[in-house]
């Protein structure tokens, strides 16, 4: 299974996600989504314990993937530290980027097992069957 690292906020950030989930369907790869997955809770009127349940969904659904999928367009502080997460738990990374010129500082290069720019290069690494 793969656990897809994402934002989800806006029209841009759900199509990435869209996009991702689609090239793994395609390939029969199954996958865990926060934004499927979970009911996501933003805002000021959600309580401490529905925001927990919110967490630990994602923590549960990082440990029982086999590699993760993690997009840094925006580089969302949820996704960086998810990465730290997945890195502590020798979870291979995907790092996925629709733009040429993106690029990650030491710590974080060092932590993952790919980078990808574009659908293109995520479909040529999937379909290398390297994470299975």
């Amino acid at each position: 299974m793969v656990y897809i690292a994402a934002p989800f906020f806006d029209d841009f950030q759900v199509a990435i996600v869209e996009k991702i989930k689609n090239v793994l369907l395609e390939q029969g790869i199954s996958f865990f989504s926060p934004k499927d997955e979970l009911d996501i809770v933003e805002g000021k009127n959600f309580t401490f314990e529905e925001r927990k349940k919110v967490f630990f969904g994602n923590i549960n659904g990082m440990s029982g993937s086999n590699f993760a999928i993690a997009v840094i367009d925006d580089f969302d502080k949820g996704v960086l530290w998810e990465m730290g997460f997945l890195f502590s738990k020798n979870i291979p990374i995907i790092v996925y980027t629709n733009f040429e010129d993106r690029g990650l500082n030491v710590m974080l290069q060092c932590s993952v097992s790919e980078f990808v720019r574009g659908i293109d290069e995520l479909k040529k690494v999937l379909k290398s069957g390297k994470y299975f």
